[in-house]
């Protein structure tokens, strides 16, 4: 990616975080985590991975969607953009796997703690 594209990604991450925290009336948009965002070269399109601690990130990915329209016209807002990427919202699979693991290691030690009470 060239500086250009980084610099645009990185603007663009942090205005969409600061739109779903602050000024989205989805309660569940409150709980997602942008970890990264990358960018075409020529800025049409952008990718977000994004984690969440919810159940169901499916429907989160899902939910995302049907508002990208309403994301979308906040950041040109908020960027001053003439043109603003199609947004394409995908579930970073690398934190659901670290949230498993951690949740394994928990039901282990607990497990253990079970057994030394007895």
């Amino acid at each position: 990616m060239s500086h250009r594209t980084e610099k645009f990604a990185s603007t663009l991450k942090q205005c969409l975080a600061e739109i779903l925290m602050f000024e989205s009336d989805n309660p569940d948009f409150k709980s997602v985590s942008l970890t990264q965002v990358s960018v075409t070269g020529d800025l049409k399109n952008a990718k977000i991975l994004v984690s969440s601690y919810l159940n169901a990130p499916d429907a989160l990915i899902v939910e995302l969607g049907k508002a990208s329209g309403y994301l979308r016209r906040m950041l040109a807002r908020k960027m001053y953009l003439k043109y603003v990427p199609e947004l394409t919202f995908v579930i970073d699979q690398g934190f659901h796997m670290d949230q498993k693991i951690s949740h394994s290691i928990e039901e282990t030690e607990h497990g253990k703690h079970k057994e030394e009470d007895r």
